[in-house]
């Protein structure tokens, strides 16, 4: 036992002082940082709220609905909400939990990827893959929003992994749990199966196809038993928007922020470069492909957090591009091998992010719209209050109040519906509209004007006060808000 004991601390201490660790500590740490400090610069998206409070509906037994008695299945992801639900049970923070959750599971993502590279690559690999996660805008901004997102990737890229380890069916069953966490999961379940199927291995690919469905069948029959349907009411209302143009999805999908458009070249050239060696980057630059072919064919509305598989397939792929290259300039491949080259990048990423913190200061939205917005509904709803907003996050976790949700998420009424009509017919307590020059135009109209008051501004910016002409304000969507009151008979009457 003590020879065992000692074997054990032997293999422990050699880990500790391998080099091998050093792109694993040093950059891991760096992004959990460089997160951390996003999070304080960035705001919860107002859409994790609508999960959010299905999840404590279920965790105060009120059934996983957004208002009790009325069961639609308002959220895209289902399988996120009944973990969220976990986290009320607990008495944990919310959403801070969340939000920590997913920092870590971004670190997840970085040191399963470099689990996948050569050891003699690692510590070049895990400095260039570290820095473009740990500074890139958009998918940091994904992590501290929220979302489902970061969970949703932990999958894919671990069935990947598990699907090149042998483990095929255990690949393909995680690739099925995770369409409960996005609906796309679809696409990397095909993809594994299609990848038997070519290579020969038809029974195979049939069985791991027969294995997933049974994983697909049992969950989706107890959402229709509940729901009557499958798909959730989420997607469907998305569905129903327009169709934006081809070129931009392109600029969201491929270059929502200057870093991953100036990654585009370099992400071609790894995918060239993954072709040729195969392994888990040539299934991540397929998968991305299929992917973003699919969205061109279905042509959704986009949301900024729909991409992320897309965005972390071109940091890895750049990163792949980028190594080939190095290793052709041994001056540039030397200075990457050196044992302080990933504490200086780990710095320089941390550095970036402060200096954004310094230069930004705390979210404007959390502190100005989010913050006001709780006390104000904590002193002006109850339950039986009536609001009707566009935004329904935010609003209808810290009010609980019955929402007339316009755009159809967790309300299936509205698609038939226009704004002025569910007015007429509802006279909701309040509404809560974006501050817009479409709501400057509603609400300054007859009957509005006389029926409904402005009572508050939930506002990041200098937002102009209630009156000013149609121009001051914004055409389009903006994260300001404008409460409108209705009022009383004998308020009215005076």
């Amino acid at each position: 036992m003590t020879g065992s004991y000692a074997a054990l601390r032997r293999k422990i201490v050699t880990i500790a002082t391998s080099e091998e660790l050093w792109p694993f500590i040093w950059m891991g740490a760096a992004l959990l940082i460089c997160r951390w400090i996003a999070s304080l610069v960035l705001p919860v998206y107002d859409d994790a709220f609508i999960t959010f409070r299905y999840s404590r509906n279920l965790a105060t037994r009120n059934g996983f609905v957004y208002h009790p008695g009325e069961w639609v299945l308002g959220t895209t992801t289902p399988g996120f909400g009944l973990l969220v639900s976990l986290f009320y049970v607990l008495g944990l923070p919310m959403p801070q939990t969340v939000v920590v959750m997913n920092i870590v599971l971004d670190a997840v993502v970085f040191c399963v990827t470099l689990c996948t590279v050569p050891k003699n690559e690692r510590q070049v690999f895990g400095a260039i893959l570290g820095a473009l996660l740990a500074i890139s805008p958009i998918m940091t901004r994904i992590s501290v929003g929220g979302m489902e997102m970061d969970l949703y990737l932990v999958g894919c890229v671990l069935s990947i992994l598990l699907y090149l380890r042998q483990f095929k069916r255990s690949a393909v069953i995680l690739a099925a749990i995770c369409y409960f966490l996005r609906p796309e999961a679809l696409v990397l379940l095909g993809l594994l199966c299609a990848i038997e199927w070519f290579s020969g291995k038809r029974s195979n690919a049939f069985r791991l196809g027969l294995f997933a469905s049974m994983v697909l069948a049992v969950p989706s029959i107890l959402i229709f038993s509940f729901y009557g349907q499958v798909l959730p009411q989420s997607v469907i209302a998305k569905s129903d928007l327009a169709k934006p143009l081809l070129l931009d999805m392109l600029r969201q999908l491929l270059a929502p922020d200057p870093l991953i458009a100036l990654l585009i070249l370099p992400a071609t050239w790894g995918f060239v470069v993954s072709v040729r060696r195969a392994g888990f980057s040539k299934i991540v630059g397929m998968w991305s492909v299929i992917y973003l072919a699919t969205y061109i064919v279905a042509r959704p509305k986009i949301w900024s957090w729909y991409g992320e598989p897309i965005y972390y397939a071109i940091v890895l792929l750049a990163t792949l591009g980028g190594i080939d290259l190095i290793a052709r300039w041994s001056r540039l491949r030397q200075a990457f091998a050196l044992k302080w080259s990933c504490p200086l990048i780990a710095g320089l990423c941390v550095a970036v992010w402060m200096f954004v913190w310094v230069r930004l200061g705390p979210s404007a939205v959390t502190r100005q719209v989010y913050e006001p917005l709780k006390a104000w509904c904590r002193d002006n709803t109850r339950e039986n209050t009536s609001i009707l907003a566009y935004d329904i996050g935010v609003i209808g976790y810290y009010s609980n109040a019955r929402i007339y949700d316009l755009a159809g998420l967790v309300w299936p009424a509205a698609l038939s519906s226009t704004e002025t009509d569910v007015i007429q017919t509802y006279w909701p307590d309040y509404l809560f509209l974006n501050a817009t020059q479409s709501t400057v135009k509603l609400m300054g109209s007859a009957p509005f004007n006389k029926l409904y008051q402005p009572v508050a501004q939930f506002s990041r910016a200098n937002l102009p006060v209630w009156g000013a002409s149609v121009e001051h304000y914004p055409a389009d969507w903006v994260q300001d808000y404008i409460m409108f009151r209705k009022q009383s008979v004998e308020h009215r009457q005076d």
